[in-house]
């Protein structure tokens, strides 16, 4: 099938911009341990310049509870598309696919999606998965005409 280029996952970008936000997460910790919020707040705005997604620092202080500062850092480096919607049901059934297939994945899957990102212990498929494709799938459904409800 034809999968647009501008659905792809732009992991060339987020390779650049991974070491760059794991660096400043790992500020924010150190920050966030010294209470320092103007710190934390200058971190966040680092972030955001860097990323174009608007987060805040509850976005950052709650991923020690399920995830780690590498998989943190890819999936704020993955820049959504954002010029693609609508998107059709054959994308969306490539994009399915794609979930079904990063599911199963094993090492050697998740290094020929990107050595470095593997290197650095990043989840690869998982984010893509959470932070990218499901991102993508939860846009679509939710503006679908046909998933509103009148009361």
């Amino acid at each position: 099938m034809n999968f647009r280029k501008e659905l792809e996952p732009n992991i060339e970008k987020s390779e650049r911009l991974f070491p760059i936000v794991l660096d400043l997460i790992s500020k924010f910790d150190e920050a966030f341990d010294a209470f320092n919020v103007k710190k934390m707040d200058d971190i966040i705005d680092q972030i955001n310049l860097l990323i174009d997604k608007g987060i805040d620092k509850e976005d950052i202080y709650e991923y020690w509870g399920y995830t780690s500062a590498e998989d943190l850092a890819f999936g704020l480096t993955l820049t959504l598309p954002r010029h693609v919607f609508p998107i059709t049901e054959e994308e969306l059934s490539e994009i399915k696919n794609r979930i079904q297939i990063l599911l199963e994945a094993d090492e050697n899957m998740e290094k020929s999606i990107s050595t470095f990102l593997f290197k650095n212990e990043v989840s690869v498929a998982s984010v893509l998965i959470g932070d990218y494709y499901e991102l993508i799938i939860n846009h679509y459904n939710s503006s679908r005409p046909d998933n509103i409800i009148y009361l």
